[in-house]
Order: structure tokens, then sequence, then C-alpha cells
């Protein structure tokens, strides 16, 4: 193997953000023809945005060996999928999956800027009315919409009862790489 010279090592910091809004304002503006982040930022204007929630992650090992794949081209599908969940025992990091996946969703949106990426999912607040405990980020070739597939990136906690349909929620994870 050649030495490409780096030395030294690489850290990865997450922020997950739980952004609950108004049931039913950014869906109405999307008709209008917004995109997600315009209509986000449009509905915290009209005073839709309830509250935001913030906590950490954790990046499990299964991570972090899904990113070398990727890195060294070995894996060719990124991260692709966030999943939300009841299980409540700490991120731990040897995991695997979730304590409890209850719903799975393509990302509503996946952009880089700089040293960060953004993930992030919308949920209607129908799709979301259950106390939503965990989350976790999933992808590689292997992940599909199905429960349990793919790479556990990283894995948190985030407490938000929904159960009666109060909101829409954003679920958006930022990773900062650091040298």
């Amino acid at each position: 193997m050649k030495n490409i010279g780096f030395q030294g090592s690489v850290s990865l910091k997450g922020l997950v953000q739980v952004r609950a809004f108004t049931a039913g304002l950014v869906p109405s503006l999307m008709a209008k023809g917004m995109q997600l982040r315009d209509a986000m930022a449009e509905a915290e204007k009209l005073d839709g945005l309830q509250y935001v929630h913030k906590t950490h992650n954790l990046v499990t090992t299964a991570g972090r060996q899904f990113l070398a794949r990727r890195l060294s081209g070995e894996e060719t599908v990124g991260i692709t999928y966030m999943a939300i969940g009841t299980g409540t025992t700490a991120p731990a990091i040897s995991d695997t999956q979730l304590g409890s996946e209850s719903l799975r969703k393509t990302l509503t949106e996946c952009y880089q800027g700089d040293v960060l990426t953004y993930s992030s999912i919308f949920l209607i607040a129908s799709e979301c009315s259950f106390f939503i405990q965990e989350g976790g980020l999933f992808g590689g070739a292997a992940a599909t919409a199905v429960a349990n597939s793919g790479s556990l990136f990283c894995r948190f906690l985030i407490g938000e009862d929904n159960t009666v349909n109060r909101f829409d929620l954003s679920i958006q994870h930022t990773t900062e790489v650091k040298a």
C-alpha cells in the first residue's frame, strides 16, 4: 500500500436538529412551488416553527468502516436513509442497527458544504405519530427501505413525543469532519 503522506487522525462530530412546524404549513408552501429549505424558512417567518431540539450523535464502528470503504472506492453508495424508532438504549460504538426501528425514509436533502455534510428528512405529522426516541443514518449498497438494512453510520437519541400528530418534523443531521 502506498503511503500518501497523511498523518494524524480525523474526527467526525455530528449534531442533530429536530424542528417542529405547525402541521400542514410547510407542505402547503411546497405545494405553491417552494423547495423544502425555502418552505421551512418561510414557515419560520410566519411563526410556524414551534421549537428546535438539538442533540449529538455517536458515529459507530460500522459507520467508520463504511466511511473507509467509501473513501477507498470499495463502497459506491453513500448515506441514503434516515430511520427513527422507539428504542431508548443509549447509543453504543458497536451498534449496527437501531434498538427498535419504526420508520425509514429516503433522505429528503443531502448536501455538502466545505467540511460539513447535511442529511435530513421531512415528516408530515401523520408519518411520525409516535414517541420518537432514536434515529440513525444508513448507507451503502445494502441499504434499502427495509428496516436494519445497510451500514449504520451514526445513532442518536432524540425523545420527540408526536403521538397526537402535533407537528410536522424536520430532522437534520450535520456531520463535521475535522483533522
